[in-house]
């Protein structure tokens, strides 16, 4: 009888243990789980707090090649700006010279016109013969000399409107009429042969006509006194630009009506 109630003792003590040991490695097993989550956090905050540090210094590096192109920028809007003022400066001249020129003409005009209006002797009409023809070629030389002058304002204040940033269409004369000199297909470029002298501006823009058919357009990159060099459009091409086609004056180049 002892023998079976000490059995029973041992059977329950061992079942005892044996719950305590179940219930210690459950325990075990979910603070092994709670580690490895709290490694893994671990390792993912320093994985971001390394990229962090990556991206800050690439910011970094960012924000100092924007504050370098900055500076150069800011150095070439202030060449740009001297210049401009340069430009100013001169066209002021050049007006103030045409106006003294025009001045002049009127001047003249004014004397002959009185000494017209006189009934004079045959010598003396001789004499104001010859006076009105050096005058009348004084004033055609006043007036190529004006013409000149007034191209060379409009010039000015085309460049001048380029560096102050005012991005108007450039006017041409509306009877510009030329030819096509010189095609360069593989630099898409074309010689034509009107110049400063014909009133051609830089930026200006000119239709390229065969048959009265539109070719292309063309805008003029640089002038001199009777040819131009200027770039092929090509969204305005119809066709291959041909030397010895007809050069206008394009629409966007002409006066408009205000």
């Amino acid at each position: 009888m002892l023998l079976r109630i000490a059995l029973i003792i041992a059977v329950a003590t061992g079942l005892g243990a044996l719950g305590v040991s179940f219930k210690v490695n459950d325990e075990i097993q979910s603070i092994i789980k709670e580690r490895d989550r709290l490694e893994g956090d671990l390792r993912t905050a320093n994985q971001n707090e390394a990229e962090a540090v990556q991206a800050r210094k690439k910011a970094e590096k960012q924000l100092a090649s924007v504050q370098e192109d900055l500076k150069a920028a800011q150095k070439r809007l202030e060449s740009a700006q001297a210049r401009a003022k340069e430009k100013a400066s001169l066209a002021s001249g050049l007006r103030k010279k045409l106006d003294d020129a025009i001045a002049a003409r009127n001047t003249a005009q004014d004397k002959l016109a009185r000494w017209e209006a006189l009934t004079l002797s045959l010598e003396e009409v001789r004499n104001l013969t010859d006076t009105l023809r050096n005058l009348r070629d004084a004033r055609d030389a006043l007036k190529q000399e004006n013409q000149t002058l007034q191209r060379r304002v409009d010039i000015l204040k085309n460049e001048l409107q380029y560096f102050v940033g005012e991005q108007k269409e450039v006017t041409l004369p509306a009877e510009l009429d030329g030819k096509v000199t010189a095609v360069n297909e593989e630099y898409g470029f074309v010689v034509i042969s009107l110049g400063s002298e014909q009133g051609v501006l830089e930026r200006g823009k000119l239709a390229i006509t065969r048959n009265n058919q539109l070719v292309g357009k063309v805008e003029v990159t640089n002038v001199e006194s009777n040819q131009s060099v200027a770039n092929i459009l090509p969204k305005w091409s119809q066709g291959k630009i041909q030397k010895g086609d007809h050069v206008l004056t394009s629409y966007e180049a002409l006066p408009q009506r205000q």
